[in-house]
């Protein structure tokens, strides 16, 4: 296996490995949140550590591209600038979690696609991915 196979499986088994994470939780997350709402500031430490969250995935994501062009500082900014707008207006402390957790995939879609798929293409294709599992998540939440 050359460098390159073994980067792609890499990040293609992040990618499952977490997408694995978020549907084998699905049935126990809501009575965690319950217990916690109960015992612990619950929305304060959920915005505490989605804060921090953002602050280190913003950190680590800006590092990475340096060295890229304006689109692609402007695509970020904005991107970050979602991110607080949306967790700023969601009132429900486990969609905070929701909304990092689908980030954090979206991230990992796209370091394992953008081996394949160069350009403006990686981000829509990692979107649309990442909408895939997002919806596929929410068809079992149904059931």
């Amino acid at each position: 296996m050359n460098a390159s196979q073994h980067l792609r499986r890499k990040y293609w088994s992040y990618v499952f490995g977490w997408v694995i994470c978020i549907y084998s939780t699905l049935y126990i997350v809501r009575p965690v949140c319950e217990f916690l709402k109960e015992n612990i500031p619950f929305d304060l430490v959920t915005h505490a550590l989605t804060i921090a969250v953002l602050v280190v995935l913003s950190v680590l994501s800006y590092n990475g591209i340096r060295a890229k062009g304006v689109l692609t500082h402007a695509l970020f900014a904005l991107t970050i600038l979602a991110y607080v707008y949306g967790l700023a207006k969601i009132p429900n402390p486990e969609e905070k979690i929701h909304f990092i957790e689908y980030g954090l995939l979206a991230y990992l879609t796209y370091k394992a696609i953008s081996l394949d798929v160069k350009g403006g293409r990686s981000y829509l294709c990692a979107f649309l991915l990442t909408a895939v599992f997002g919806w596929i998540d929410e068809g079992i939440q149904h059931l």
